[in-house]
């Protein structure tokens, strides 16, 4: 049975949602690999930009949504078919899978419902 010490602590890190801040960190880091700078720069700056802008870090944003949409309606036709939908849904997939973060799949429906609308 857990202490009141670590349930208290499990309760504060819950209720800041460090852990989701902490994984989000670590995909950022693993994902844009700074070469140039030691890897507790690049996390000060996206500390600094999660202050400065409130939100968590972006690896995934409606910009890469219509790059997906572009290649599965290469005649911009402003429709695409169920199969493709599927499909682009799964590359979207791939990204939760790798990010572990259902917000992209959320962005790509809202987007596609968007466009397609």
């Amino acid at each position: 049975m857990a202490s009141q010490r670590e349930r208290d602590a499990t309760d504060y890190l819950e209720k800041h949602k460090i852990l989701e801040l902490v994984e989000n960190l670590t995909s950022m880091l693993l994902f844009h690999k700074p070469g140039e700078k030691n890897p507790r720069e690049f996390l000060v700056e996206q500390l600094e930009q999660l202050k400065i802008y409130g939100s968590g870090p972006e690896l995934f944003n409606s910009s890469n949504v219509t790059a997906v949409l572009r290649i599965l309606d290469p005649m911009n036709k402003q429709y695409i078919t169920f199969a493709q939908y599927k499909h682009g849904e799964c590359c979207m997939q791939c990204w939760v899978h790798f990010i572990s973060s259902v917000v992209i799949l959320q962005i790509w429906q809202q987007f596609v419902c968007f466009c397609l609308a």
